[in-house]
Parts: C-alpha cells; structure tokens; sequence
C-alpha cells in the first residue's frame, strides 16, 4: 500500500541497475583514478620546471645520493630552501 513509484519492468529496472553497479559505476572509478594518476604527474613536471631541472638531471641527482641516505630503502625528499637553492 505504499506510495512509492513502482517501474512498471522490474527485472529491467532490475538489470539497469545490476549494470550501473558492475559496469558503470566501475569505469567511472577507473577515470578518476587515472585522472588523480596523470595530475601527480603533471604536479611533479611544474615543480622540475619551477626549479630549473630537467627530468634527466633530476634522476641524475636522486641516482647520486647514497645508499646510506635512505630510509626502509626509500629515499625522503623535501624542498631545498631559497638560501641552497641560489
């Protein structure tokens, strides 16, 4: 006796709905993914390019840290400060 909206094809609205959750709903968080991908790529590209460094000279010179540097085998990275940057 409610009063709600009742489709008039339930097993259709049914298989809408199955494929909104299994198909849609997944691409949509695929796109999102790799758009969130692509802006840490291109974040990475404008601080090289605000720092004057090409992408080469900058694995050069994570390549010539030592070893000893790192931390669990990761090396932590921070901004250098304007005084070492000139």
């Amino acid at each position: 006796m409610g009063c709600g909206y009742h489709h008039p094809f339930p097993s259709l609205h049914a298989q809408v709905i199955d494929r909104q959750q299994f198909k849609v709903l997944p691409s949509f968080q695929k796109l999102v993914a790799r758009n969130n991908f692509l802006e840490g790529y291109v974040e990475q590209y404008r601080l090289l390019e605000a720092s004057g460094t090409t992408p080469m000279e900058f694995e050069a010179k994570i390549a010539s840290i030592a070893e000893s540097e790192a931390i669990d085998g990761y090396l932590i990275l921070e901004p250098a400060s304007e005084i070492e940057m000139n």
